[in-house]
């Protein structure tokens, strides 16, 4: 009864640690690898297919996402979606925490597990990927069913063929679950009845498990593609990449904030201790050595690649803190609290901090608060902030270093990060949003155009001007010949409040001109669906000479343009 009690109170840990805040930072736009994941998985339910499209991944993970995303009224890319598929991953993650303790007891005893399972749940390695939609934590509770089938091997040929499909499940996971094979192969060659051809036996069982759970990564012409840039990610050279020497030493550093200094010492301690039963232990020591080992050949680091080998850790320091609970009572529970004190406390803050409004969603807060509506907002995808899109009018662009000033000039704010320093000089800050907690992202910068950058327009009098096509109808352009040479700076063209979206091109007539000419601009309001109306077509320019001005779309003109109102400003 108390074995089942501490279980049961782990997991509730666990829980609470997992799900907690799980929704951080939804209001905005979520990271590239979640939404890659979450609009994946919606394009293939739409289309009803198997097919996981994100080829960068094998699909199981995917088809769990699915599995819950396909129940859900919202639209499958809502923040609720991003919700849910975190949810599957923290869902992963409780279940690791089950498994570590079921290996830890097999391995060395039911004290071993309880810490083992301890451990795992407050790592923070393991808490900050379960709030993500990652596939590290799925594929952890993977690999521990690995190691739990390895454990079984012996005699019976149908261990072999176990281990294979959980090595096989593992690979549909995530392409990093092989680096479990060698565990399987110290525990294989150690293990009675082996056969050289055992380990032939459960590849090809993992060869045929993987084809069945992830079978595009096999029958998609573009897989290919994604699996070049998967080793691109990780073998690209970087700026100040480190040596694999240095690299290896920062992997251990992670592994000493993933269970604590005094947690890592009694893995090491666990390691030693188990030399008498090596043929269980061995498969635990092997796997984290693995994963150090492989990884720190690539260029690129990140702590959740070792997810998948903590339990294996955590299993080695439970042995050790069994030993010590066998000959010494209490002790062995002192050393326990004093070994999970470091990372609890750890996860603990990261919880507390991501359960806070993160920077940009208090400076979306702050706008909120500060400007009306229909003011205009120009951002990237890094600094999206999620603005209510029917207040104000956002207009989205790759890049802030490579924006046309005319652009900038038009907007009443600029949202800028910390990678936009350059960006920054020049225009006046209005408020800077930042928080001392890591997990609250990025400083945000809100900006404006100097008031000298601002441009100034004059309205010019169309009343005489001479205008032809006024009907728009079907393919005709509408032709403006000007009552004057003026300098074109802002052309605006307002159709009824229903009108579809209509694909324009700009051209002009030069003052002792004979053609139109197509001239530069720059949109100065976004798509129809993303603007506060009324709405309409902004043309913004340097400043173009002109005696007439012509405006043509690409098909014919769409509903609701006949009649349309013009506004020709020029630049004082």
């Amino acid at each position: 009864m108390k074995r089942r009690l501490a279980l049961a109170a782990i997991l509730l840990v666990a829980i609470a640690l997992r799900f907690t805040a799980l929704g951080w930072g939804l209001r905005h736009l979520p990271h590239n690898d979640e939404r890659a994941f979450v609009e994946s998985v919606s394009a293939m339910l739409a289309a009803g297919d198997l097919d996981h499209r994100f080829y960068q991944y094998p699909g199981l993970f995917s088809y769990f996402l699915a599995g819950a995303l396909r129940f859900l009224a919202a639209p499958q890319t809502s923040p609720e979606a991003y919700l849910w598929a975190r949810g599957v991953n923290a869902a992963f993650g409780v279940l690791s925490v089950l498994l570590v303790y079921r290996l830890g007891r097999r391995v060395a005893g039911v004290p071993a597990g309880l810490f083992a399972a301890a451990l795992l749940a407050v790592s923070p390695p393991e808490v900050r990927t379960a709030h993500m939609v990652r596939p590290d934590v799925t594929l952890h509770a993977f690999v521990l069913l690995a190691l739990l089938a390895f454990t079984r091997l012996g005699i019976r040929l149908r261990d072999d063929v176990l281990s294979g499909l959980a090595i096989g499940a593992a690979t549909a996971v995530k392409f990093s679950a092989p680096l479990v094979a060698p565990a399987y192969l110290v525990r294989r060659l150690s293990a009675e009845g082996f056969r050289w051809w055992k380990p032939l036996l459960s590849a090809a069982v993992s060869l045929l498990t993987f084809a069945l759970l992830s079978p595009y990564t096999l029958l998609s012409p573009d897989s290919s593609a994604g699996l070049e840039k998967q080793f691109g990610f990780h073998y690209r050279p970087r700026p100040g990449a480190l040596d694999y020497g240095d690299t290896a030493a920062a992997y251990g550093q992670l592994l000493l904030l993933a269970v604590g200094p005094a947690g890592l010492l009694l893995g090491l301690v666990g390691a030693w201790l188990g030399r008498r039963s090596w043929r269980d232990t061995l498969p635990l020591v092997v796997l984290p050595l693995t994963f150090v080992a492989v990884f720190s050949t690539a260029d690129v680091r990140q702590e959740r690649f070792l997810v998948p080998c903590l339990g294996a850790v955590c299993v080695l320091a439970g042995l050790a803190v069994q030993r010590v609970a066998s000959w010494r009572g209490p002790a062995g529970l002192a050393l326990a609290a004093l070994a999970l004190a470091s990372p609890a406390f750890e996860s603990t803050s990261y919880v507390r901090a991501v359960s806070r409004p993160i920077n940009k969603d208090r400076a979306a807060d702050w706008i909120a608060e500060h400007y009306p509506r229909g003011a205009r907002v120009l951002v990237t995808a890094a600094t999206d902030m999620g603005l209510d899109r029917s207040r104000f009018e956002v207009t989205s662009v790759h890049d802030l270093r490579t924006t046309r000033s005319l652009l900038l000039d038009e907007q009443d704010l600029l949202i800028a990060g910390l990678r936009d320093r350059a960006f920054r000089e020049g225009l006046e800050r209005i408020a800077v949003v930042k928080s001392a907690t890591p997990y609250a992202g990025d400083s945000v910068f809100i900006l404006a155009p100097a008031p000298a950058d601002r441009p100034t327009y004059r309205l010019v009098d169309l009343t005489k001007a001479v205008v032809s096509g006024g009907t728009l109808a079907t393919t005709a352009p509408l032709e403006v010949q000007l009552p004057a040479s003026v300098t074109l700076g802002r052309i605006e063209l307002v159709p009824a409040p229903d009108a579809a979206e209509a694909a324009l091109e700009l051209s002009v007539k030069r003052p002792g001109g004979s053609e139109f000419e197509r001239v530069p601009f720059v949109p100065g309001r976004p798509s129809f669906a993303e603007q506060v109306a009324p709405r309409s077509r902004v043309f913004v320019l340097e400043g173009e000479s002109a005696v007439a001005l012509r405006l043509t779309p690409r098909g014919p003109w769409p509903a609701g343009w006949a009649g349309a109102r013009l506004e020709v400003k020029c630049r004082n």
